[in-house]
């Protein structure tokens, strides 16, 4: 997309979902936060509290939030 991009008038957008369910959570919203800024790409992010999930069907939760 990357190579795409720097042939056409492409906009790519990022978007990121934190369900905060895992200990790397954040570091893995920090590597979205870098991929975006070394490639000059806007982002968009959401975070959730993980006790929305409270210990249902995560799938399903996260379709929901």
């Amino acid at each position: 997309m990357l190579e795409i991009k720097k042939q056409s008038s492409i906009k790519i957008k990022l978007f990121h979902t934190n369900y905060n369910l895992h200990s790397n959570s954040k570091i893995m919203n920090e590597y979205c936060l870098e991929i975006a800024k070394k490639n000059d790409l806007e982002i968009f992010l959401e975070a959730c509290d993980s006790k929305f999930f409270n210990n249902t069907n995560i799938e399903s939760k996260a379709r929901q939030f």
